[in-house]
């Protein structure tokens, strides 16, 4: 019997990275743009957030996920966590390399949640640069190169200059349906 395709309703992406102010500027960014100062980030912990956008005249929620202690999470309870994830952005600071270990560490757990699943997450990487700092400690290139072998589009994103911001974004949903498309057609077929 074929399945009738199922439209995504409520988008889930999951934030993972090495800085908790970075994740939390992005997820508030991405929701609603309400950036006004720095200071807010620093009040408060960000579990999620949620926006409304509209894709090819359709409502859909999107829920934002901070990390909220990805690390220490045992891996039989990794595939309960994310079985509802549809992406995942993953993001490091450009001034810190151990960022950017712990962040390449983390697209290698995602991958075994992948195989656990049987399901491919869409992925992007996000090397964020907080403030106007040269002490650049990852090279672009270098980030490229990584996120290229994982299968992740790579962005960078500059704080004080808000470039790359709705690119991203639009990538990653776009990305999100597209997968859900193939991986409805792949269900049918077997199924036939």
């Amino acid at each position: 019997m074929v399945k009738q395709y199922q439209d995504i309703q409520q988008i889930n992406i999951q934030f993972l990275g090495g800085s908790q102010q970075s994740l939390q500027y992005l997820i508030l960014k991405y929701c609603d743009d309400r950036l006004d100062n720095q200071n807010s980030l620093n009040s408060q912990f960000i579990e999620y957030a949620k926006t409304n956008i509209q894709v090819e005249n359709k409502n859909k929620q999107v829920y934002f996920w901070n990390d909220f202690g990805f690390d220490n999470v045992e891996d039989k309870n990794l595939k309960l966590r994310f079985q509802n994830v549809h992406g995942i952005i993953f993001v490091y600071d450009i001034n810190n390399y151990q960022h950017f270990i712990e962040t390449s560490q983390r697209f290698y757990k995602v991958q075994q949640v992948e195989q656990l699943l049987n399901k491919r997450f869409s992925k992007i990487m996000i090397g964020i640069q907080q403030n106007k700092s040269d002490q650049r400690q990852v090279s672009k290139i270098e980030a490229q190169e990584f996120s290229d072998s994982t299968g992740a589009k790579f962005y960078e994103l500059f704080q004080f200059q808000q470039i790359n911001f709705d690119e991203s974004f639009n990538y990653l949903i776009e990305e999100i349906l597209r997968i859900n498309k193939i991986e409805y057609k792949q269900e049918n077929q077997l199924q036939l």
